[in-house]
């Protein structure tokens, strides 16, 4: 089976490990059998323009990613990217990052709403069941927003708060949303957008994934065909992480292959 990696994190995230330097990933990728890797370090413009973040150190990282496709050709496909999140929020910078990087591929993701923290930062023990409806309600309208900006090509962990939800002992269930996230869907199969499938959540305790089984089963019911897959790494020892558990549930949900970017074009890659 061919293994491929499409979203992992190294010491150039604002939230990076110093340890997981862009040799390191390599070393690990070919260590677990990987074949192809995709570096998709944070940029959230927000955070960037406001100055909450340090700017993205983009040639430094690119200089390292493009050297590692050199020194590992032939043993490991790199390819360059990011993981640009909320660029609606900041259109013009967005777009004048997208141009600058020249990426491989681009994961568009949600990690906050407009005016609001990171889902990461927010307590939700402590909130009503209509505020966690709201908020995920809200979450899909800014996820459509991400997938309409010109440039992404697939959508990271669609249902992120979720995770955060589960963390916290709430019980959720996102498919009572089924109708938005159709349109959702719709939307992100007309423009040729990928839906991630990310396994963070599973190495977190979490019995499930972003989005979870029955989401991607409605993604295939929409039409959907375009997967990507990744860990969402952020050290090299979660490289590749439930790769397999990843590849068995598209199985089950009638999926016969997954795809990695290269100079912004899907690749497929058989499941079997």
């Amino acid at each position: 089976m061919y293994r491929a990696d499409s979203h992992l994190h190294t010491c150039f995230s604002f939230d990076g490990n110093p340890l997981a330097t862009v040799d390191a990933i390599c070393r690990a990728a070919c260590e677990r059998g990987l074949q192809e890797i995709t570096f998709t370090d944070h940029c959230d413009i927000n955070g960037e323009v406001e100055g909450i973040y340090a700017p993205f150190p983009i040639e430094k990282a690119r200089k390292e990613v493009l050297a590692a496709r050199e020194a590992y050709r032939g043993k490991l496909i790199v390819n360059w990217g990011i993981e640009l999140g909320q660029p609606y929020q900041y259109p013009d910078a967005a777009r004048a990052l997208i141009d600058r990087g020249e990426f491989d591929f681009v994961l568009g993701s949600l990690h906050n709403l407009t005016g609001v923290p990171d889902f990461y930062f927010l307590r939700y023990a402590q909130m009503t069941d209509p505020l966690l409806d709201q908020l995920f309600a809200r979450c899909l309208a800014e996820s459509m927003e991400v997938i309409r900006f010109p440039g992404v090509h697939s959508l990271a962990h669609l249902t992120y708060p979720c995770r955060y939800y589960a963390l916290d002992g709430r019980s959720f269930d996102p498919m009572r949303y089924a109708d938005q996230i159709a349109a959702l869907f719709d939307e992100m199969r007309q423009r040729g957008v990928a839906l991630e499938i990310n396994s963070s959540t599973l190495r977190k305790g979490l019995d499930f994934t972003l989005p979870n089984e029955s989401i991607l089963q409605l993604w295939r019911e929409c039409g959907g065909e375009l997967v990507t897959i990744g860990s969402d790494a952020h050290s090299a020892e979660e490289v590749g992480a439930d790769f397999d558990a990843v590849c068995a549930m598209l199985l089950r949900c009638g999926f016969s292959s997954f795809v990695t970017f290269r100079g912004g074009a899907p690749v497929e890659h058989p499941l079997v």
